[in-house]
């Protein structure tokens, strides 16, 4: 058949009803990815191929583990250049499935069950396209699944058996195994420990790929470790080669859940599910790309540069529709990916209404609302406000990520940008300007907050050393005070629209059917004509956290927000930690490198101890976390961050380099019997004869570089 033909039949497909009574047609009733997006994924894949971020060999198995209708499958072999030999269209449930989809003698049909590894044994390393695609179910006919995002997999890179394996990559721990079994067949690790209490948090869900069972002294019986995500894993390293490609469509929360161990990610970030094109390599690299005018850009930040096109025109009372959460009773036809997945297809029209939501998600219980990390860079502040947003014990937001706004505040950040301007639009014929007030960023997230009270908003402000918030967002400073705070319970149905004017006229009535005052400001219209002023208000289920690079403060953090805020100073660790951290892992994997971080940050404290704030020149630890065994790899990365740590200083325009630097790079260097041989080693390429010269910032430089950088340098 032509391609027309194959669009036109999976049209036809996606048009048909389950059963005459079905209110719904199949496309809509499960999902199943409508042309648009599945030409826009196919059009990423040929971006990524004519930019050479892609490679693939001339003759493709590829396998789709979820079909549906196939419209996904079908794009990606008609609209890109890739050679495809075979095609394996996979779907548990054949009855809701476009089993006559005719892609001529190309194609197989299968009914495997992807959640079991065993019934794709027969395609072992055959597949060099992956494309996964779970959609949703509005039906209970089909197995709820559940993906959490705080499972653990761990892919152990050796050759050793996988009993020598855990145990090597577990050689620190006070473990006692006291039994250790392995089943090859079921990829199953069972292990009993002999000096452990009844749970082992840290331990992995998965580890290269074998589900894991364990008991402790204590325990009556085995705990299975495993999990939707284990499960998922084993079938697809069953049937990918190990440079295959897989297409995943989901939300970024799911990516990071289900592909821990792909270090390759090209994102397309799209107003609903974003694509992901993922292989396995040696090298890192994530790239985030928006389709703007029917060409793909690359997106720096991986944040939507568009909050949503109708919000960029239209006024406060009618910017946007959000759509709620699916709801709780629904289901997953393949699989429920348990982390937001509305549908935010905009209908035509303009929209007047917001819907409001009673449903009850994450934590609203963290006692602070507002919390400003200030440290030098690479101390982990971004990662501690990571932790506290999605800790089960703190915000538990795992699986309402769109309640999260993060913004990289900058020198041309404008109030315009994040609260409120104007925007500019012309008519058809061109002939008149159009002047509307347009919402910012952090304004439309305060409203979103507003409509679903019961459920925790976060407003991250990177960098805020960059601009001075007063001026950015001076209207927010007198609320964000937790007095001043509103939080009532309104008696509105879930899925009401209502619009801001209505809400507010609805928490206004309750303050003054209780005899109190509604803190608010009001918000001066911007446009001539208008006399309409907006009241403001800020719900208790926002919170507020800052980060602010101590080393580089352009501008002076204002009294008034010291105030408002909890003050955190971040310092960097220098020494390894007993225990481990939240994620489970030791905060540095040598304990050699981290002496060496201790004394290079004492040195700096010694050296400046006249200055006001010496502690604002130490250097943070991040750089120097992964480095471990003894390798020329580990050799780079030691060279890498110690070249990190001697450009930051030249950048730091008031030291003097030979005067001030220099002096602490030579009590450092300087021979130490705490320092390792290995790391004496490293630090020899500054000896010359057994004595140590630094003779300048640009022979240092020079000698890192070399090493770092030989490959191409």
């Amino acid at each position: 058949m032509s391609k027309e033909s194959i669009y036109k039949q999976i049209e036809n497909f996606n048009n048909t009803k389950e059963n005459p009574n079905d209110p719904k047609p199949l496309g809509s009733k499960y999902f199943y990815i409508d042309s648009k997006k599945a030409s826009e994924s196919a059009l990423f894949i040929k971006e990524l191929i004519h930019l050479s971020k892609l490679s693939l060999s001339n003759s493709l198995n590829i396998m789709d583990l979820c079909f549906g209708s196939a419209n996904l499958t079908s794009h990606v072999i008609f609209d890109t250049p890739l050679n495809i030999d075979h095609i394996y269209l996979n779907d548990l449930e054949t009855s809701v499935t476009n089993q006559n989809i005719d892609l001529d003698s190309k194609i197989t049909i299968l009914n495997n069950d992807f959640l079991n590894f065993t019934q794709f044994l027969s395609y072992e390393k055959t597949i060099d396209f992956l494309v996964f695609n779970p959609t949703i179910s509005d039906t209970e006919r089909f197995r709820k699944i559940s993906i959490q995002d705080s499972d653990k997999i761990i892919e152990y890179k050796t050759t050793l058996p996988i009993k020598d394996a855990f145990e090597d990559y577990y050689k620190t721990s006070n473990y006692i195994i006291k039994s250790f079994a392995v089943d090859s067949t079921f990829k199953l690790i069972t292990i009993e420990f002999d000096n452990t209490t009844d749970e082992l948090t840290d331990l992995p869900n998965s580890f290269n790929n074998y589900s894991i069972k364990y008991k402790t002294k204590r325990m009556n019986d085995y705990k299975d470790k495993s999990s939707t995500i284990t499960e998922i894993n084993k079938t697809i390293s069953t049937v990918l080669k190990d440079d295959g490609v897989v297409l995943f469509v989901g939300t970024d929360s799911q990516r990071k859940a289900i592909f821990q161990n792909y270090n390759v990610t090209y994102r397309y970030i799209r107003s609903d599910n974003d694509v992901f094109i993922m292989q396995k390599k040696d090298i890192k690299v994530i790239e985030c790309y928006e389709l703007i005018d029917n060409s793909f850009v690359l997106n720096e930040d991986c944040q939507a540069t568009k909050i949503n096109d109708a919000a960029s025109n239209d006024n406060i009372n009618d910017l946007f529709k959000e759509l709620d959460d699916l709801n709780t009773s629904s289901s997953v036809k393949c699989i429920n990916l348990n982390i937001k997945q509305a549908d935010k297809t905009m209908k035509t029209g303009e929209i007047e209404k917001f819907m409001f939501s009673n449903a009850l998600k994450g934590k609203l219980t963290f006692p602070h609302k507002n919390i400003l990390l200030k440290g030098v860079p690479g101390t982990g502040k971004s990662k501690t406000i990571d932790n506290i947003i999605f800790d089960d014990d703190k915000l538990n937001m795992g699986e309402i990520q769109n309640n999260i706004l993060r913004i990289n505040i900058h020198s041309a950040s404008s109030n315009s940008d994040l609260m409120q301007g104007i925007s500019i639009s012309t008519t058809d014929n061109k002939q008149n300007v159009i002047y509307k007030e347009k919402q910012g960023a952090i304004l439309s997230h305060i409203f979103k907050a507003i409509y679903k009270p019961k459920q925790p908003f976060v407003l991250i402000l990177e960098e805020i050393q960059e601009n001075s918030l007063n001026e950015l967002i001076g209207d927010l400073i007198y609320l964000i005070e937790d007095t001043k705070r509103t939080a009532i319970e309104l008696d509105i149905p879930d899925g009401t629209g209502i619009s801001y004017d209505e809400l507010f006229n609805k928490i206004d009535q309750k303050f003054k059917e209780n005899d109190k005052t509604l803190h608010h400001v009001e918000l001066p219209s911007l446009v001539e004509n208008s006399d309409t002023n907006i009241k403001m208000i800020i719900p208790k289920n926002l919170f507020i956290f800052c980060t602010s690079n101590y080393r580089d403060d352009k501008k002076v953090i204002e009294d008034n927000l010291l105030r408002r805020f909890d003050v955190i100073e971040i310092y960097p660790k220098n020494r390894k930690q007993v225990g481990k951290d939240e994620n489970g892992e030791y905060i540095f994997k040598s304990d050699d490198v981290s002496k060496f971080l201790e004394k290079l940050n004492n040195q700096i404290l010694e050296q400046f101890k006249n200055e006001t704030h010496p502690d604002r020149y130490m250097i943070g630890h991040a750089n120097w976390l992964d480095i471990q065994e003894d390798s020329e790899d580990s050799q780079i990365a030691f060279y890498k961050a110690l070249l990190k740590v001697i450009i930051e200083f030249k950048e730091i325009r008031e030291i003097d380099f030979d005067s001030e630097v220099k002096p602490i790079l030579e009590e450092v260097f300087r021979k130490d019997e705490n320092i390792s041989n290995r790391l004496e080693g490293y630090l020899k390429i500054f000896y010359n004869d057994d004595k140590l010269e630094l003779k300048s910032y640009k022979n240092i430089v020079d000698i890192l570089q070399q090493k770092v950088y030989k490959s191409f340098f």
